[in-house]
């Protein structure tokens, strides 16, 4: 028996399903018209960071407590080996990282080819106004 080996190496612009036809020719056949066609169909998926919770309250507290609160990031289809960041933005441009701090109690790492990756993010948030 003869055997062929077909190795398909493409680089998706985006994520979709993407489809091939690979005519194969076989001389004693015909060389004007396929003797087969092989059908390839692969999807690449879109990579996503999802946020367990929608929204993380904090209740007034007296000055200088702090109160911790834990959200859950899960990570799916990562391209490669990367890493989760956190920016801390207020609402009104006003620098607020006095009082929230952002911190990994495992890692930030988030690894290739592990899906529903979850990365628990800790929340610390420190009153300092009366």
């Amino acid at each position: 028996k003869d055997r062929l080996e077909l190795m398909i190496l493409f680089q998706p612009t985006g994520a979709g399903t993407y489809s091939i036809g690979v005519p194969i020719y076989v001389d004693e056949y015909s060389r004007d018209r396929p003797y087969t066609i092989v059908k390839m169909t692969g999807v690449f998926y879109r990579s996503s960071l999802t946020c367990v919770c929608s929204m993380a309250n904090f209740i007034p507290v007296c000055v200088d407590v702090e109160i911790d609160k834990v959200i859950y990031i899960v990570a799916n289809h990562q391209p490669e080996d990367s890493k989760l960041a956190v920016e801390i933005v207020g609402t009104k441009g006003e620098s607020i990282e006095t009082f929230f701090t952002v911190i990994f109690p495992n890692t930030n790492n988030i690894p290739y080819g592990i899906d529903n990756f979850v990365i628990p993010v800790k929340i610390k948030c420190r009153s300092e106004n009366p």
